[in-house]
């Protein structure tokens, strides 16, 4: 049905955003969190605190077909955000 049940039954989440850092978070440029500032995506952090959690958000959206609020949920149980749908 969704990928994401899959995931979360064959990895701990520490190494899910381990694997997750190690395959494309490496590779964004160092000056990410400025840059995301600097062109107002992060005008007002509160929930989601840093453009790394918002990038690692996104990608397990777009990859998995999955609802808002099941996102919400899998990026609270990883400790990344504390969203709601």
């Amino acid at each position: 049905m969704n990928n994401l049940n899959n995931i979360t039954s064959a990895v701990t989440k520490q190494e899910l955003l381990s694997e997750l850092n190690r395959l494309i978070l490496q590779k964004l440029p160092r000056t990410l969190e400025e840059s995301s500032k600097a062109y107002g995506v992060f005008i007002r952090k509160r929930k989601i605190k840093s453009a790394v959690n918002l990038i690692t958000i996104l990608l397990i959206y777009s990859l998995n077909d999955i609802s808002q609020r099941i996102l919400a949920a899998f990026a609270c149980a990883l400790g990344i955000a504390d969203i709601s749908d």
